[in-house]
């Protein structure tokens, strides 16, 4: 069987403090029941209908579920109506107070708008709260901020008559929330009724200018407290003579002056009189003279930076004036007549004016008296070398052609032993101090013999015995330095030429001389042994020559057996058994194991005539000529 749906109740619901049902329109409870139908607090829930014979029935639309409605109950509105309260700038609110529309049990406390600058502020709820059964409404109220009370005050100055006026300053009373002046408005103007043309002892001073939104400002006037003033006798001024008229006390406030005027040179008189309203410093208010003067003006004599060279006449003393004026006479110096520096004085130079003097600048300016030159003549400009420092005699004149005796200079000579320029210098001394002269000595290459000695060493093929060379003054030469050696048809035996080049210092010298080439060569029988060259294994017999480096194979015939060493005619043993190096020149006879081997054919050494110095005479021309000229 069919039922209609409930549908909802459309009453309203406020909070009343009492339970409070709802009913759905349509409900029978005879076929239907409702849950969730009752509440006291403001506040919502569900409420249900279902069928309660779900067998036998079921809802319109064919469906048997439970039907459902929203079942609220408003809070009941309570009025709050503030009291009307206010503060002053820069206190604190107080405690908003109220009234209720109703008793009810109420937290938290009104507030409101922000804000601590004067006006009006909203009150707000804040945090009041009555509990959810409840809604607070307020009443529109304003809380008033009104403006602080401010004293500006000028301060009290003091100051003397005729003197600056003191900074004007004010003194602030009654700012709050640790503000200051800068918190106002406007620009502060502090003025006194102070008038430096009229005494009085006492002015106001005023403050006014500054305004602001949050402090009622009172302005306070202040006092100026004017002294007397008290004035210095004026002092005489320091003046030169420039042509003007010149003042010389000057004037000054609270007097007045006579006589304090001038042009020349010259002592003057002045009167300093008060006026009114002043006094002197020494509490005296009666006339004071004082006495004051113009003085010469110097002019500046400085003299030209003059000289002269050692034993002229002195110039005439020019000078220069820093400014125009007529003198008369002239400059002198510091007597003296050695080379050094002496001081230009005034002399007999003097002004015509009186209103004019004469000085010198500082520091002195210098006449001074040089040595001028010195020319250096030597006896001779060129020479041969000769191994030993050449040193011409020389001839010094000064600028008037005078000779100078050796005590006036002294001669240095540089790089004058070998080849090239020399270089001779004089320098002054005493008068001639600091003079300098110099003159070029040319050293030619050295003319004469050279000396060839040939060293009795066999040294091997090619043969290129050491030599010694000196020239004909006994000098050793130096191999690579002074000269330098080469040789041709040296390799084979016969006659070898040596050849000696100068150079450096003996640039131009040649000297050739000769020498045998001999050979040394081995006998066929050295005690049992045989001789062979290692390289070709030959045999070495009579004929055969042994250079130094060439190696050799020694061993024993079959008639002896056992080691062998060779030694040279001197003892010296040139090798052990086995392979041998000749190792230096090699001079027979030969032993073998101290057995005397007979003195070999052919032994050689150098030709006993080499072993004479070969001395070679060269025509020494340039030399010879050179003697002639300088007549020694």
């Amino acid at each position: 069987k069919e039922l209609a749906k409930p549908t909802d109740d459309l009453s309203t619901f406020t909070y009343t403090g009492s339970e409070q049902t709802y009913a759905p329109a349509g409900f029978d409870i005879s076929t239907m029941t409702v849950s969730g139908a009752a509440r006291t607090d403001a506040g919502s829930q569900t409420v249900a209908v279902s069928i309660t014979d779900k067998t036998n029935y079921q809802w319109t639309d064919a469906t048997q579920t439970d039907v459902t409605f929203d079942f609220t109950i408003g809070p009941k509105e309570i009025t709050v109506t503030p009291d009307v309260l206010s503060k002053v700038y820069g206190g604190a609110d107080p405690v908003f107070t109220y009234t209720l529309s109703e008793t009810v049990a109420v937290t938290g406390a009104l507030s409101r708008e922000a804000g601590e600058d004067v006006g009006t502020y909203a009150m707000t709820l804040g945090d009041l709260s009555a509990g959810g059964n409840y809604t607070l409404s307020l009443v529109p109220k304003n809380f008033a901020i009104t403006k602080a009370p401010l004293t500006i005050k000028a301060d009290d100055k003091a100051m003397t008559f005729g003197g600056a006026e003191p900074e004007y300053t004010v003194t602030c009373t009654g700012f709050v929330n640790g503000e200051t002046q800068t918190a106002l408005t406007g620009t502060l103007s502090v003025t006194s009724g102070y008038d430096s043309e009229v005494y009085a002892p006492t002015a106001v001073i005023t403050a006014s200018g500054l305004t602001s939104d949050n402090y009622e400002i009172s302005f306070v006037p202040g006092t100026l407290t004017v002294s007397k003033a008290s004035v210095n006798v004026p002092e005489a001024e320091t003046l030169t003579y420039n042509g003007s008229e010149q003042t010389g006390v000057l004037p000054g406030t609270g007097y007045t002056l006579f006589g304090n005027t001038g042009t020349d040179a010259g002592d003057y008189t002045a009167t300093a009189t008060l006026v009114d309203g002043y006094i002197w410093s020494d509490d005296s208010t009666t006339e004071k003279i004082i006495v004051w003067s113009i003085s010469q003006k110097e002019i500046t004599v400085t003299p030209d930076a003059l000289s002269k060279v050692y034993g002229g006449a002195d110039p005439v003393f020019t000078y220069t004036l820093s400014e125009t004026a007529t003198v008369t006479g002239a400059l002198g110096r510091e007597a003296g007549e050695d080379v050094g520096s002496y001081a230009i004085n005034l002399g007999s130079l003097i002004p015509e004016s009186g209103n004019y003097k004469l000085a010198l600048p500082e520091p002195d300016v210098m006449f001074t008296i040089i040595s001028g030159h010195i020319f250096l003549v030597l006896d001779f400009d060129s020479a041969a070398y000769t191994g030993n420092p050449i040193l011409p005699a020389v001839t010094v004149k000064d600028d008037n052609d005078r000779i100078l005796g050796p005590s006036s200079y002294g001669v240095f000579y540089y790089n004058n032993v070998d080849v090239g320029e020399a270089l001779v210098e004089v320098i002054g001394i005493g008068n001639y101090d600091g003079a300098y002269g110099s003159a070029v000595l040319t050293i030619t290459p050295y003319v004469g013999n050279l000396v060839i000695t040939f060293e009795p060493v066999y040294e091997g093929s090619p043969t290129e015995p050491p030599v010694i060379v000196r020239d004909d003054l006994g000098a050793t030469l130096v191999k690579d330095v002074d000269y330098f050696v080469s040789y041709e048809n040296n390799v084979s035996t016969g006659t070898a030429t040596v050849i000696v080049t100068g150079m450096g210092n003996y640039l131009g010298s040649t000297e050739t001389s000769h020498f045998e080439v001999t050979a040394y060569t081995l006998p066929n029988d050295l005690g049992h042994v045989v001789i062979k060259d290692r390289a070709t294994g030959k045999v070495l017999g009579p004929k055969d020559i042994v250079y130094q480096g060439q190696k050799l194979i020694v061993t024993p015939s079959s008639k002896i057996e056992g080691d062998y060493v060779i030694y040279d005619w001197q003892g010296n043993s040139i090798g052990s058994d086995g392979d041998y190096t000749v190792s230096g020149p090699v001079y027979g006879p030969f032993t073998v194991e101290g057995i005397p081997i007979p003195d070999p054919e052919n032994v050689g050494e150098w030709g006993s005539t080499l072993g004479i110095s070969l001395i070679i005479l060269l025509i020494l021309l340039r030399y010879v000529r050179y003697r002639m000229r300088s007549g020694s």
